[in-house]
């Protein structure tokens, strides 16, 4: 059975392959080498595709922002029209079966109740706030860049903790072996040690393996697809995580997070569009006035031939006022004063969100600014624990288990220090994203 579900899984993966899957674009921009953060994070930009698409909803807005516009603008149209009818249709037999009428025309609104000029003022705000909608999702986008970043540099120095410690501990196998070959050790040491490398091993194959995984979220948030069934290969990340800095204070932090937050700007920008909407609806209850002139070639009835056509000059002023509608601009006026203070109540409960945000995203930071130094101390400890273990079993007061158990707690408090360290990058990143900083 498993020989055939194997056999399955093959066949449905050499299917999948002759379907051909999409490959990634040939003009892929290849990733810097070595990749240091800030190339990242310039890579990132140009080729993220969230961030691509919400540039693309600009462009959108922009549009709408034209189409708004139009109506403050003068309007040129053409239209022609040709008739063949039966003759059995004439009014006499004077008059033609054949007809046809060419007109160009050209019209300007000149009052249409605000609504006009409300509506290109409401286009233009929501055109602002897909500006900082995007703003706030380079935000985002550069934040998890710098995580995934702080991630593969955490992995690797993982890497390394393990391999120093199966370097010690493989020396102190060798010294177990020594031992027993010169008749001062024995066998159970010898098997004692050998188990500790073994028992290390698991761990170096977890962290190389983890490393490869986040490299991949790495490339995923960089916008920069592996080339299909290639191999996993190392980005050649450059830097080291953060240490301590300069703490800021929680009252500047929450200041700067009001003024600059991208998000409370869009909303305040959503808030006055949506006012503007109040304008828009109110337009209804005035009337329309628009300008026209043009020039118009019709056929005479008797004759279709465009000699014998009549041609001049029209030009008026249209009126149109709709008096009573079924209270329709009523209905839109209340929908409309409903949405502004939707957006308004929208505002302040994005304030309030973004309130705590910051205060969560500075906790998290002096959090993490005690777990280093709290770690700092542990290593050297820890790493006094291992000279003193290895002297004093050279002087033969202490064990190979000593030594043993201090190497285990050194590579312990190792992995534990540049977790912190991973953890006061990733909340300083959190920190600047949570007060509207781009970089």
């Amino acid at each position: 059975m498993k020989t055939l579900i194997g056999t399955l899984f093959l066949f449905s993966l050499n299917g999948l392959a002759a379907l051909g899957a999409p490959a990634p674009a040939a003009t892929q921009e290849p990733l810097p080498e070595p990749l240091a953060l800030d190339a990242a994070l310039a890579y990132a930009v140009a080729h993220n595709p969230a961030l691509g698409r919400v540039r693309e909803q600009i462009r959108e807005r922009d549009g709408v922002v034209l189409e708004s516009g139009a109506r403050r603008l003068p309007s040129v149209s053409a239209s022609g029209q040709y008739v063949r009818q039966d003759r059995g249709l004439a009014l006499s037999p004077a008059y033609d079966n054949e007809s046809w009428t060419w007109q160009v025309k050209a019209s300007q609104v000149l009052y249409a109740g605000g609504g006009v000029r409300a509506g290109t003022r409401a286009a233009r705000e929501q055109l602002e706030a897909a500006r900082f909608a995007y703003q706030a999702q380079l935000n985002d986008t550069l934040l998890a860049v710098r995580q995934s970043f702080a991630a593969v540099l955490l992995d690797r120095e993982l890497i390394a903790v393990h391999e120093e410690s199966i370097q010690v501990l493989g020396s102190e196998l060798a010294n177990a072996r020594a031992r027993r070959a010169a008749g001062s050790g024995t066998d159970f040491d010898v098997v004692r040690a050998e188990v500790a490398v073994a028992n290390a091993r698991p761990g170096l194959i977890q962290a190389r393996n983890t490393f490869r995984i986040a490299q991949d979220k790495l490339r995923q948030v960089l916008g920069a697809p592996a080339a299909p069934n290639a191999a996993p290969t190392d980005l050649g990340v450059e830097g080291s995580l953060s240490d301590r800095g300069d703490m800021v204070s929680l009252g500047a932090a929450l200041d700067a997070a009001h003024v600059r937050r991208p998000e409370m700007l869009r909303q305040k920008r959503l808030t006055v569009a949506a006012q503007q909407g109040v304008a828009v609806a109110k337009a209804g209850y005035r009337p329309n006035v628009s300008a026209y002139t043009g020039y118009e070639w019709t056929s005479l009835p008797s004759s279709a031939r465009y000699a014998d056509r009549l041609d001049g000059w029209v030009a008026g002023v249209k009126s149109d006022w709709a008096i009573f509608d079924g209270r329709a601009t009523e209905g839109k006026v209340r929908q409309a004063r409903s949405q502004a203070e939707q957006s308004r109540l929208a505002e302040e409960e994005l304030a309030l969100a973004i309130d705590v945000e910051v205060r969560q995203a500075h906790s998290t930071l002096i959090e993490a600014d005690e777990l280093v130094v709290a770690s700092d101390k542990t290593v050297e400890q820890a790493e006094e624990s291992l000279r003193l273990a290895r002297a004093r079993q050279q002087a033969g007061t202490a064990t190979q288990l000593d030594v043993l158990a201090a190497q285990a707690a050194l590579t312990e408090a190792r992995s534990t220090r540049w977790q912190a360290c991973y953890a006061y990058t990733v909340a300083v990143a959190g920190l600047t994203r949570a007060v509207g900083l781009a970089r």
